[in-house]
C-alpha cells in the first residue's frame, strides 16, 4: 500500500504563493479604498452640515449715541452688523458684544452671560444691523461680537469674536441661558443717525 503524498513540483507551489500574495494585496487595496472613500464622504457630509453657518458672520461697525426724548438721557450703543451670505435664513440669532484682552481670544466663555446682548428673530440673507447696550471700555480692552444662531435645518453655532465657529448641542438660548420670553426683534437694512429715541 502506497502512502506517500505527491505535494507537486517547486513551480506549482511558487504559483500558488503569488496568486495567494496577490489576493492579499487585492483585498488590502479594496479595504484602503473603502476607508477612503468612507472618510471622504464623512468629510463631504461634515462640510454640508456646515455650509450654511460657515457663511454666517458679525463685526462691530461704529458707536452710537442715542437720545432718550421721554427720559432725556443720551446712551451710548455699538452698532453690529450680521451678514448672512447664504441662501437661506437663520433663526433665534442671540447678538453678545465681549470683550477682547490685548488682542487675545475672547473672555466670554461657554455660557457665560454677557449684558451686552441683542435677540434677533430670523436673519434673512445679505446684510443687517443692530444695536448693542455699549458700557465702555478700558486702556487695554476692545471688542468683538460673538453670536449664536439656528440654522435652516435646526441645528445651532456659534461664531466666536475671534471667528472661530463651534457646532453646540443646545439651542442658543439655552446655551447662553437666557430666560423666557425673549423680546424679539429684526435687523435694521441700514444704520440709522445718531440721534434718536433710544429703541429699548
Amino acid at each position: 500500500m502506497n502512502t506517500s503524498i505527491n505535494w507537486g513540483d517547486v513551480a506549482t507551489w511558487v504559483t500558488g504563493f503569488i496568486t495567494l500574495g496577490l489576493l492579499i494585496v487585492a483585498l488590502i487595496q479594496i479595504h484602503n479604498e473603502r476607508e477612503t472613500r468612507n472618510k471622504r464622504e464623512k468629510e463631504l457630509e461634515i462640510r454640508r452640515e456646515r455650509e450654511q453657518a460657515e457663511h454666517i458672520s458679525s463685526w462691530i461697525v461704529r458707536e452710537g449715541h442715542f437720545y432718550n426724548r421721554n427720559d432725556d438721557v443720551s446712551t451710548v450703543r455699538m452698532w453690529v452688523a450680521i451678514l448672512n451670505q447664504s441662501a437661506q435664513p437663520v433663526y433665534q440669532v442671540i447678538v453678545n458684544l465681549v470683550s477682547l484682552p490685548r488682542g487675545h481670544h475672547d473672555i466670554v466663555q461657554e455660557g457665560t452671560e454677557s449684558r451686552s446682548k441683542g435677540y434677533l428673530n430670523i436673519v434673512p440673507p445679505g446684510q443687517g444691523y443692530t444695536t448693542l447696550p455699549y458700557f465702555g471700555g478700558g486702556m487695554f480692552r476692545h471688542f468683538g461680537v460673538e453670536i449664536g444662531f439656528k440654522d435652516a435645518t435646526g441645528k445651532s453655532w456659534v461664531r466666536k469674536a475671534n471667528g472661530e465657529l463651534l457646532e453646540i448641542n443646545v439651542p442658543p438660548i439655552e446655551y447662553y441661558h437666557i430666560d423666557l420670553p425673549v423680546s424679539w426683534a429684526v435687523p435694521e437694512k441700514e444704520i440709522s443717525e445718531d440721534t434718536f429715541p433710544d429703541p429699548q
